[in-house]
C-alpha cells in the first residue's frame, strides 16, 4: 500500500505542476456564479428570456412555483392529490391508444412522475410534514447539472494528459518497468483523475448551494423522496449531497473511459473527445433514448449515466429502476477500468 500511495502522490504532483489544472478551479467558481445568477433571474422573472435546455426536468423543478400555505397546507395538499389521481387516470386511457408510438414513452413517463407526486403527497399529510420551499436547493441541483458537462470536460483534459499524455512524451516506459508496478501506476492515474474531477465538481455544489441560498433563500427542511416505489426521507441539503454523488459518478465513468481510450489509442483528443460526447448525449438526450423502449439500450450509460435524474424524478427508460440505473454505472466503470488495464499491458512490455 505504500508504493500505492507514493505513486498516487506522484501522479498528484504531476497533475498540479501544470498551472492549468489550477486555474480550472477559478473558471468553475465564475461560471457557477454567472449560472446560478442566470437560473435566478429566469426563474424570478418569466419575462426573461429562456434558452431551450431550460426546459429539462432539472428546470421543470427548480421554476416550479412554491403554492401551499402555511395554514391550509393539509387541504391544498389534499386537494391536488385529487386531481393527480384523476390526471393519472385520464392519461392511463390515452397510453393503451398510443401503443407503438413516442408519444406513449412520454405519457408513460408523465404518469410515472404523477404517481411518484401522489405516493410523496400522501406520506407527508400522514405523517404530518409540512411542505417548505424547495426552490433554493431545487435551482442548486439545477446549476450542478448544468455545470456537470463543463467539470467533466475540464477534468477529461487533465484526465488525457495522465494517461495519452504519457504515451505521447514517451514517459509510459520509465514510469512502467515491471508488471507489479503497472497496475499501481495506473490504479493511482484513476485515483488521481478521479480525486481531480470530485473536487471540480465539490467546488460548483459548494459555489451553487452558496449562491441559490443567497440570491433565493430557504431553510433545510425535510425531504420526502420517492426512489425504486419506496418513500424515503431525509432534509433537503442531504438530499442535494445524494445529487452530487451521482454526479461525481458520471465523472468516474467517463474517466474511466478516458484512460482506457488513451492507452488504446494513445490519443489525447480522442481519449477526451469521446467520453465527452458520452456525456452530453446521455445528460441532453437520455430521456429520448429511453422513448425508443429498447430495455438493453435503455440498460447502457446513454441512458442511465444521469443518476440525479433517476434520483430526482424517474429513470430515462420506463423498463428500470435507481438500483439498476446505478449497477449499470458501476459495471460499465468496471469494464473500462479493466479494459483500460488490459490495453495498458498489451502495449507496455
Amino acid at each position: 500500500m505504500g508504493k500505492l500511495f507514493r505513486a498516487i502522490s506522484a501522479e498528484h504532483r504531476k497533475l498540479w505542476y501544470k498551472r492549468s489544472n489550477s486555474i480550472y478551479f477559478a473558471v468553475v467558481t465564475i461560471l457557477t456564479l454567472f449560472v446560478a445568477l442566470y437560473v435566478w433571474a429566469v426563474g424570478s422573472d418569466s419575462s426573461v428570456e429562456r434558452m431551450s435546455i431550460m426546459n429539462s426536468r432539472y428546470a421543470q423543478s427548480a421554476f416550479a412555483v412554491d403554492s401551499y400555505s402555511d395554514t391550509n397546507w393539509g387541504v391544498e395538499l389534499s386537494e391536488d392529490i385529487e386531481q393527480w389521481r384523476g390526471e393519472i387516470t385520464d392519461l392511463s386511457v390515452r397510453l393503451g391508444e398510443l401503443e407503438g408510438t413516442r408519444s406513449h414513452y412520454t405519457v408513460s413517463t408523465e404518469i410515472r412522475l404523477l404517481q411518484k407526486k401522489v405516493a410523496t403527497a400522501e406520506y407527508m399529510l400522514e405523517n404530518s410534514i409540512t411542505p417548505v420551499s424547495t426552490k433554493a436547493y431545487d435551482s442548486a441541483i439545477f446549476c450542478m447539472w448544468l455545470m456537470l458537462p463543463v467539470v467533466g470536460f475540464l477534468a477529461l483534459v487533465a484526465s488525457s494528459d495522465l494517461f495519452a499524455g504519457e504515451f505521447t512524451r514517451g514517459t509510459i516506459t520509465t514510469v512502467l518497468p515491471r508488471p507489479a508496478t503497472r497496475i499501481k501506476q495506473y490504479t493511482a492515474k484513476i485515483v488521481t483523475s478521479i480525486l481531480y474531477s470530485s473536487l471540480l465538481m465539490l467546488t460548483v455544489f459548494a459555489v451553487s448551494m452558496l449562491a441559490c441560498g443567497l440570491f433565493i433563500g430557504g431553510t433545510n427542511g425535510t425531504y420526502v423522496g420517492y426512489v425504486n416505489e419506496k418513500i424515503y426521507v431525509t432534509t433537503l441539503s442531504a438530499h442535494c449531497g445524494e445529487v452530487f454523488l451521482c454526479f461525481i459518478a458520471a465523472l468516474a465513468v467517463i474517466v474511466a473511459l478516458c484512460a482506457a481510450l488513451g492507452n488504446l489509442t494513445r490519443s489525447r483528443t480522442v481519449s477526451a473527445a469521446l467520453p465527452f460526447a458520452l456525456m452530453c448525449v446521455s445528460l441532453f438526450f437520455g430521456d429520448s433514448l429511453g422513448a425508443i423502449g429498447n430495455l438493453v439500450l435503455g440498460s447502457t450509460l446513454f441512458s442511465t449515466l444521469d443518476l440525479g435524474a433517476a434520483l430526482c424524478f424517474v429513470p430515462n427508460f420506463s423498463g428500470i429502476s435507481f438500483t439498476t440505473c446505478a449497477i449499470s454505472v458501476g459495471l460499465h466503470f468496471l469494464v473500462f477500468v479493466i479494459c483500460g488495464y488490459n490495453f495498458l499491458k498489451k502495449d507496455i512490455t
